[in-house]
């Protein structure tokens, strides 16, 4: 909604100056909708809506995205017009009467729109819906209550978990420690925390002077928690009227030379614990205090930010999820969160998470679910996915990816989303959704209009009935499918399209009128088939594309001036030659064996280029905004790596090079050539490198790929000079394990000469090494072949 209102304030400005009759109802609208957005954003804050409520917010955001699209279509036509480089008579005629008309369609469109706004205005007034928005049946279920009564016997896979809980209490552990011991417990709702610290709670019952389990919850009274502990102690309640620092004395005192065991339940902020955390004094009588929490940064706060002692819940493994299959009389607890009324509490313990999340954090996460259950979602292309939609709140100059990226931080930090690989510094870069989240986010999805999942063309069909705007097709394969209905489908007011799986069909692309992200990563049996693309060059919205299969484009791409990012696998034909002219364009992923047409050095907005050709170009050095580079070239040379040295900008570098390097190639230290570099993979035969000191002073990840036959000899190819790197964290090497060609390196035999060439490192013992080893009769990666052996070894094959 800000985005509708921030554009109606652009139809005031200057530039529509003499569209006077235009401006007065663009006033009205922005007006209105601004009233209309403050109510939006108070519905947002609520827990749970009336159905008629629902109904009315899915109207007025049905509302705000047909005035976008309509000022987008506007905008675009009068600056089309505008830049028309035909100065003739007739041409300034043709303009005029031109302008004439879009002018008269949009007044018209405006026409309508506004008699939607005061129906939908007078609609709320009438019924007084934000008045009484919250559903007054609902009841809130207080599931930690429920957890605590919980009996082991019925609970599945709770054995190992308290037995990892009771390790890191040290309860079986070294006897004379006597600080006290915290221990944090993390997961997204919904997982068990509550009841696995409460079964640790009744294991350890007895062995304490005094035990305490207390709840906090998301909108804590301190001063009831406080006194709720002074109750269970069993202190006399202080008569006077008191503060903060006067329980927090009390409890100290009654605790200083006792020995005692606190269970502090369901905390949603760090700066509650700094406050509770006083009354526990560190009376070096081995206490101990378990803590329980959805998010990952109050655990670490917990924790006094030592990780060890933090307990990470995981959802049930295949064989007790196997169990709880059994113990559920085969019912799926996943498929039953919209219907089994006994599983109400695990609903609202899951909704409580996505209530509070803020607006923002909402739409990313709802996006989510358009990909399929199971499915690894890199961060990388979330977070443009994200930018790309718009769901980006960018009030400073900071990146805009940035930005996004700090929304997936969050989402994993509230235990929303599941990180499936962290890198050398720790951030996440893949992530999973737990099956009843993703189950969550479709409820919610469909709930508020905001994206259907659809199997095939007639359920897509249905779901264009609601004005949804993002749709998601998931395609088995062998599914048969429905060319006929696809193609009579009305697809103009679509924003985002996915498909995922085996589609042997897609609407045809020219009726997608709005869209502003297409990703289609379907997976096509017949790889010789190309999807055409030629319509796109209308799509001016279009900001993110991303196409698995193969695809065919139009000539002209100049008239996509909003598209970011540009994926394509496979490409049909030559990239067009105007693709130079897109001012936005700033992740760019070309297909193998692409020649990149001229005039590529003036496209200063790329940020991330994946690129193959014959040596490093050496426009390559202009494009000083690169951040991630992929290069493919068949030779390098001392000048290529020099030429890269210079990027201001570049974090990431992958290099693949194709032949043998002849010579080594020198990194020059004192920090400036790569003077931000944090990622390096070289692939190669040989990976002959000579670090200088003071190289790559950020370098924390270095991938080496070669073949096994590099570390034969009184002189193997190991780069010299890694000890250098004085930022380096992590080193893997990847190298063909030599057994079919008589080489016998073993993974020790790696590691050994790697350690020895990082022996000189200030923290060598710290520098985590992981070699890989694979055999080169089964698989032959373009790096491991040198000009003459690679083509030996492939006719051999």
């Amino acid at each position: 909604m800000n985005s509708v209102v921030e554009k109606l304030v652009a139809l005031m400005g200057e530039q529509y100056e003499k569209h006077k009759a235009i401006r007065r109802d663009v006033a009205f609208l922005k007006d209105e909708l601004g009233s209309m957005n403050a109510v939006l954003k108070k519905l947002a804050g609520m827990e749970e809506l009336d159905p008629q409520t629902m109904d009315w917010r899915n109207q007025v955001m049905g509302m705000a995205f047909d005035i976008e699209d309509s000022m987008d279509d506007f905008m675009h036509r009068v600056c089309e017009d505008a830049n028309t480089d035909d100065t003739g008579f007739i041409a300034k005629i043709r303009q005029y009467v031109n302008e004439l008309r879009v002018r008269h369609h949009f007044t018209k469109q405006l026409q309508e729109l506004k008699s939607r706004v005061i129906e939908v205005s007078e609609r709320r007034k009438r019924y007084k819906l934000d008045e009484g928005a919250y559903r007054s049946s609902f009841v809130a279920i207080d599931t930690g209550s429920s957890a605590l009564y919980t009996e082991a016997g019925n609970l599945v896979g709770i054995d190992d978990p308290i037995d990892g809980i009771l390790k890191l209490l040290d309860m079986e552990g070294d006897a004379s420690v006597q600080s006290l011991r915290v221990v944090s417990i993390v997961g997204f709702g919904g997982l068990g925390k509550t009841t696995l610290a409460n079964e640790v709670y009744r294991k350890l019952r007895g062995k304490y002077d005094c035990e305490i389990f207390i709840s906090v919850s998301q909108r804590p009274d301190l001063l009831s928690i406080l006194s709720r502990i002074i109750h269970k102690l069993g202190i006399a309640q202080l008569n006077h009227a008191v503060q903060l620092e006067d329980l927090i004395e009390n409890i100290r005192g009654h605790l200083k030379y006792r020995r005692y065991f606190v269970v502090v339940d369901d905390i949603w902020d760090a700066s509650v614990w700094e406050i509770l955390r006083c009354a526990f004094p560190d009376n070096l009588e081995a206490s101990k205090v378990i803590t329980t929490t959805r998010i990952e940064s109050v655990a670490k706060a917990c924790c006094a930010y030592r990780p060890e002692f933090i307990y990470r819940m995981r959802p049930l493994d295949d064989q007790n999820s196997a169990k709880l299959f059994i113990v559920e009389s085969d019912i799926s607890l996943s498929s039953n969160l919209r219907t089994n009324p006994t599983l109400e509490g695990m609903r609202q313990v899951l909704k409580l998470s996505y209530n509070n999340l803020p607006l923002h954090l909402k739409n990313c996460l709802l996006y989510i679910g358009m990909y399929p259950e199971d499915h690894s979602i890199e961060k990388e292309d979330l977070v443009r996915l994200w930018a790309a939609e718009g769901f980006v709140s960018n009030i400073t100059d900071e990146d805009t990816e940035k930005v996004a990226g700090s929304y997936f931080n969050e989402l994993v930090n509230r235990s929303m989303i599941q990180p499936t690989y962290t890198d050398y510094n720790g951030e996440v870069w893949r992530c999973k959704v737990h099956d009843m989240i993703l189950d969550l986010i479709r409820l919610k999805s469909e709930e508020e209009n905001f994206l259907r999942v659809v199997d095939n063309a007639r359920q897509m069909a249905l779901s264009l009935q609601s004005r949804v705007r993002r749709l998601s097709l998931h395609v088995a394969f062998g599914e048969n499918q429905d060319k006929a209905t696809a193609a009579s489908l009305n697809m103009t007011h679509i924003r985002s399209f996915a498909v995922f799986g085996n589609s042997s069909f897609i609407p045809p692309i020219s009726k997608f009128k709005c869209i502003r992200v297409l990703n289609l990563k379907d997976r096509h049996t017949d790889e010789h088939e190309s999807i055409d693309l030629t319509p796109i060059y209308k799509l001016f919205q279009l900001r993110y594309l991303n196409v698995s299969r193969k695809a065919r484009l139009p000539a002209q791409m100049r008239y996509l001036k909003c598209l970011e990012t540009l994926d394509l696998k496979k490409l049909d034909g030559d990239v067009p030659s105007d693709i130079v002219h897109l001012p936005y364009l700033m992740h760019w992923l070309v297909p193998a064996g692409k020649k990149l047409p001229d005039g590529i050095c003036s496209m200063k907005s790329l940020c991330t280029l994946r690129y193959f050709d014959v040596s490093v170009p050496r426009w390559i050095g202009q494009h000083h905004n690169l951040s991630k580079l992929l290069l493919t070239v068949n030779t390098l040379i001392q000048d290529d790596i020099d030429l890269l040295a210079q990027l201001p900008n570049l974090c990431h570098l992958e290099l693949d090079i194709r032949k043998s390097l002849k010579e080594r190639i020198l990194i020059h230290g004192g920090g400036v050539a790569f003077p931000v570099l944090k990622y390096l993979l070289l692939s190669c035969f040989k990976t002959w490198l000579l670090f200088e000191t003071g190289a790559m002073p950020n370098i924390q990840k270095l991938e080496l790929k070669h073949d096994g036959r590099g570390l034969e000899g009184d002189n193997p190819s190991v780069p010299e000079g890694i000890a250098h790197l004085l930022n380096l964290k992590e080193l893997h090497v990847v190298i063909s394990d030599g057994f079919s060609i008589g080489t016998g390196i073993t993974e020790a035999d790696a590691e050994a000469t790697y350690r020895n060439a990082l022996k000189m490192h200030p923290r060598h013992r710290d520098i985590k090494i992981r070699i890989t080893l694979f055999c080169l009769v089964m698989t032959r990666p373009a790096y491991l072949y040198d000009s003459d052996e690679g083509e030996t070894a492939q006719e051999s094959q």
